[in-house]
C-alpha cells in the first residue's frame, strides 16, 4: 500500500516528508541522503534528462542547457525554456522534476508514493495553482489538493514546536529562492487560523544574488580602473553565471561570517575582492525593504500592529541571512520561535501532516509514548486558512463611466467561502436574457489589472414584470483552492444554467466605457421597454424650464432610438394629459415638445394665451399643455395608472417605465395620490424614475422612484445630460443611470 506525503515544491530547493509509522512527521531523505534536492532540470549532450544535484552541477558548470526558477513562472502561457532544442513551459518542467524527485526518495526510502499535497506561494492564483496539480498529475502520482507554504509552516510549528503552548499571534516570513510570503495566523491548542496573506512572487533569494554581483562587479572594475559600462557589455554568458555561483557562495560564507572573500575567474573580468556583511547588507537594503512593506501590509490586513504579534517563524533558507533575524527581532522583540523546526523543511513536514490528514492517516501526538492512543483527523489542530486574493467579476460602473472589478468574495476571507452578489440584466417576458461572469482573482479596481480565471455564460435568464431581471452571481472557494460559479434567479431563488465558456484573447473591449460598446439597431436587438415622459407643463416651467424640457427629452429619443423602445408623452399641472401614445414613431412626440425657443416667461405666456385662445399653439404652449392649468394639483401617476388600465398593458409583456420631470412642490392631495400610486404601480413591476429642477422636493421624488437611486435633481443646463444618460440604460437593459 501507498504512503501520502507532503512535497515542497521549491524555487530552489524541494522537500519531501510522510508521517512516519511512530505518528510522527519526518522527512524523506533523497538517494544522496540529503533533506532537500535542488529544483533543476537539464538536458543531456546525449538528450537525456537530469534533475536536481546532476541538473545543478551541470549549471554551476556554466551549461546553458539548464532550468531553473521556473516556479516563477507556473501558469505563465508565454513562458518557455529551450534545451537542446526542445520546448519546456513552466508545467512540464515542474512535471518532469517531481517525477525524478518522487522515484529518488521512493528508491532512497523503499517506499511507494501513491498520493500527495503540493505547497505552494500563498498569493499563488487559481491559474498558477492548477498548473501545479496539473504537474503533479502528470508523475501519475494522485493529486491531494494544494497548501499554501506559509499555512503549511504554521501547521509544522504548531504540532511539533515546544513553544506552541497557548494561544499567540504568529507572523510567518517566508524568503525562499525565488519567490516571497507573509503570513499571519492564530494558533490555539485546537486551530491554526490563518488571518491575512501577502507576498511578492518575484521576490526572492536570487535577487540578493543578483544584488551581490552587481556590488562585486562595480568593486572589481573599480580596483582595476575599467569602465563598468564597457564591462558590462561584454559579459558572456559564462561570465554571467560565473559571477551568479561566486555570488551565491559569498551569500552563504556572509550568513556566518562577518567579511570573506570573492574569487571572480571570468573572461571579462577577474580579480579578488574583500566583502563584508555591512557591504552585503547594505547593497540589497532595499529587498530586505520590500518584504517589510509586506509585512507591515499583512498586518495591517489582520487589524493588527507589531506589538501584537507574539513571535515569529522563519522559512525558507533565505532566511538564513542575518539581516532579516536582525529586522523581525527588532520589531518583535525576541528571536524566532519554534527552533526546532528546520526553515528548509518545515513546509514539507506541515503538508506531509495534512495530506494524511485528507488520506484519514492516524497519528500519535510528537512526543508521545508508545502506550499513548493514536488519534484520528479530528484530534488534531484544524487549519483554517484564507483567501490571499479577492474575487470578483467584470461589471458595469453605477453611472456606466466603466467597467470595475466587482468583489464578491474579499481578500482574507477564511477557507471554505461562499458569497453572492446581485446584478441587473436585461431581459423580458419575451426575449429572455445572458449574463456574462469574467470571473476575476485581483485586488486591483481596473478588470484587466487583474488575473482572469475564467468565463461563463448564464443563458436564458427569463424576464420578469418590471424593467430588470436580478441575477444573484455566487463564488464557492473550497479547501482545495478551486472555484465554482452558480447562479440564480433573485426574485425566486430559482437556479439558472451556468456554462463554462473560453475567454476571448481581446478583452480590450473592457478598457472603454459601457456606452461605448452599445450596439445600435438590429444588432443590439429590441427592447421591450415603454416609457411615459411625464412633464411638468405649470407655469413655473414656462420659458427656460420648456427649452431645457424640449432638450431633455430630445436628448432621450436620440439615446434610444433605433433600439425598439417605446416613447409617449404626459403633460401634468392642475390636470394631466396624454398628449402622445407610446409608439416607436417618435414624431409625435417631438411635436408634443416644441416650445419654439421661447426663454422667458412673459413672451411665452402671452403666446400660450393666444394659442390657447386661437388654438394654434405648439408644443408645450400647444391647447392641451395650458389647458392643463399653472399649478400642482395633479398626480401624473394617477393618468399613467388609469391609461395602463386602459389599455390592458400589465400583461404584454413590455416593461413600463414612468420618467417624471417637474420643477417644484406638488399640492399635498397630489403628494398622496402619487405615494399611493408608486406603491401600486412598482408592486406590478413598473420603474418610476423622478427628475426635477433645484426647487423640486427630492425627498419626494426617492419616495415615489423605484429606488432613491432612481432620483435626481438637476439644473436646467444639465437636463439633457441625464435623460441621455437614462435612456442608455433603458436601451442598454443594464439598469437605470442617472
Amino acid at each position: 500500500m501507498g504512503i501520502a506525503v507532503g512535497i515542497d515544491l521549491g524555487t530552489t530547493f524541494s522537500a519531501v516528508a510522510c508521517v512516519g509509522a511512530d505518528g510522527e512527521p519526518k522527512i524523506l531523505p533523497n538517494s544522496s541522503g540529503e533533506h532537500t534536492t535542488p529544483s533543476v532540470v537539464a538536458v543531456a549532450e546525449d538528450g537525456s534528462v537530469v534533475c536536481g544535484d546532476a541538473a545543478k552541477e551541470a549549471q554551476l558548470m556554466g551549461d546553458a542547457n539548464v532550468a531553473s526558477f521556473y516556479k516563477t513562472n507556473m501558469g505563465n502561457a508565454g513562458y518557455v525554456e529551450y534545451l537542446r532544442g526542445c520546448e519546456f513551459d513552466a508545467t512540464t518542467l515542474s512535471s518532469t522534476f517531481l517525477r525524478h524527485l518522487i522515484a529518488d526518495v521512493s528508491r532512497a526510502n523503499g517506499v511507494q508514493i501513491d498520493s500527495a499535497v503540493v505547497t505552494v506561494p500563498a498569493y499563488f492564483e487559481a491559474p498558477q495553482r492548477e498548473a501545479t496539480l496539473e504537474a503533479l498529475r502528470r508523475t501519475g502520482v494522485r493529486a491531494l489538493g494544494t497548501l499554501n507554504e506559509p499555512s503549511a509552516a504554521a501547521y509544522a510549528y504548531g504540532l511539533m514546536s515546544a513553544d506552541a503552548a497557548g494561544d499567540r499571534t504568529i507572523l510567518i516570513y517566508d524568503l525562499g529562492g525565488g519567490t516571497f510570503d507573509v503570513t499571519v495566523a492564530r494558533l490555539s491548542g485546537r486551530e491554526i487560523r490563518v488571518l491575512s496573506s501577502t507576498g511578492n512572487h518575484q521576490l526572492g533569494g536570487r535577487q540578493w544574488d543578483s544584488a551581490l554581483s552587481d556590488f562585486i562587479l562595480d568593486q572589481l572594475c573599480d580596483a582595476k580602473g575599467l569602465d563598468r559600462d564597457d564591462v558590462e557589455s561584454d559579459l558572456t554568458p559564462s561570465d554571467i553565471n560565473t559571477l551568479a555561483v561566486v555570488s551565491e557562495q559569498v551569500k552563504r560564507d556572509l550568513t556566518n561570517r562577518a567579511r570573506t572573500r570573492a574569487r571572480v575567474m571570468a573572461e571579462s573580468v577577474s580579480g579578488t575582492i574583500e566583502v563584508t556583511r555591512e557591504d552585503f547588507e547594505e547593497a540589497t537594503r532595499h529587498l530586505l525593504m520590500l518584504t517589510t512593506d509586506c509585512c507591515e501590509e499583512a498586518l495591517r490586513e489582520a487589524g493588527l500592529t507589531w506589538a501584537q504579534v507574539d513571535g515569529y517563524i522563519l522559512v525558507g533558507g533565505s532566511t538564513k541571512m542575518p539581516q532579516v533575524r536582525e529586522y523581525l527581532t527588532g520589531k518583535v522583540g525576541s528571536g524566532p520561535i519554534g527552533g526546532n523546526v528546520n526553515p528548509d523543511e518545515a513546509v514539507a513536514l506541515g503538508a506531509a501532516v495534512y495530506a494524511a490528514q485528507k488520506c484519514g492517516t492516524t497519528f500519535s501526538l510528537p512526543g508521545a509514548s508508545a502506550a499513548a492512543p493514536r488519534f484520528s483527523l479530528g484530534a488534531l489542530p484544524k487549519l483554517v486558512d484564507c483567501t490571499a486574493h479577492s474575487m470578483g467579476m467584470i461589471a458595469e460602473s453605477e453611472d456606466r463611466s466603466r467597467y470595475v472589478n466587482s468583489t464578491i468574495i474579499g481578500k482574507n476571507t477564511p477557507i471554505p467561502a461562499t458569497n453572492s452578489r446581485e446584478y441587473a440584466v436585461r431581459a423580458t417576458p419575451s426575449r429572455p436574457g445572458s449574463l456574462e461572469i469574467y470571473l476575476l482573482q485581483g485586488d486591483d479596481p481596473a478588470p484587466l489589472n487583474n488575473t482572469v480565471v475564467g468565463k461563463y455564460v448564464v443563458p436564458e435568464i427569463p424576464g420578469e414584470r418590471g424593467r430588470e431581471a436580478h441575477v444573484k452571481v455566487s463564488y464557492s472557494y473550497t479547501e482545495n483552492a478551486t472555484i465554482e460559479v452558480g447562479a440564480t434567479l433573485a426574485s425566486s431563488g430559482k437556479s439558472l444554467e451556468v456554462q463554462r465558456a473560453e475567454v476571448e484573447s481581446d478583452l480590450s473591449r473592457f478598457l472603454n466605457a459601457p456606452t461605448d460598446n452599445d450596439v445600435k439597431g438590429g444588432d443590439h436587438g429590441p427592447v421591450d421597454a415603454r416609457v411615459m415622459i411625464c412633464v411638468d407643463v405649470s407655469g413655473s416651467m414656462f420659458g427656460k424650464g420648456f427649452a431645457a424640457a424640449e432638450e431633455a427629452v430630445d436628448s432621450f429619443l436620440n439615446s434610444v432610438d433605433g433600439f425598439g423602445v417605446e416613447v409617449g408623452l404626459m403633460y401634468f399641472a392642475d390636470r394631466s394629459m396624454i398628449a402622445s401614445w407610446p409608439s416607436c414613431n417618435y414624431s409625435d412626440v417631438i411635436g408634443g415638445t416644441r416650445g419654439l425657443g421661447f426663454t422667458d416667461f412673459d413672451t411665452a405666456l402671452e403666446y400660450s394665451k393666444s394659442a390657447f385662445i386661437n388654438g394654434g399653439g405648439k408644443g408645450f404652449y400647444c391647447s392641451k399643455a395650458y389647458g392643463c392649468g399653472g399649478g400642482n394639483e395633479a398626480d401624473p401617476l394617477d393618468e399613467f395608472f388609469m391609461w395602463r388600465e386602459r389599455r390592458d398593458v400589465q400583461t404584454d409583456g413590455y416593461s413600463d417605465v414612468a420618467l417624471i420631470l417637474t420643477d417644484g412642490y406638488w399640492d399635498d392631495g397630489a403628494c398622496k395620490s402619487a405615494r399611493r400610486n408608486a406603491k401600486t404601480l412598482k408592486r406590478d413591476g413598473v420603474t418610476i424614475i423622478g427628475i426635477g429642477t433645484p426647487g423640486a422636493d427630492l425627498e419626494f421624488l426617492k419616495e415615489i422612484s423605484t429606488s432613491d437611486s432612481y432620483a435626481g435633481l438637476f439644473d436646467f443646463s444639465e437636463l439633457g445630460t441625464a435623460f441621455s444618460s437614462i435612456g442608455r440604460s433603458i436601451s442598454s437593459g443594464s439598469g437605470i443611470s442617472i
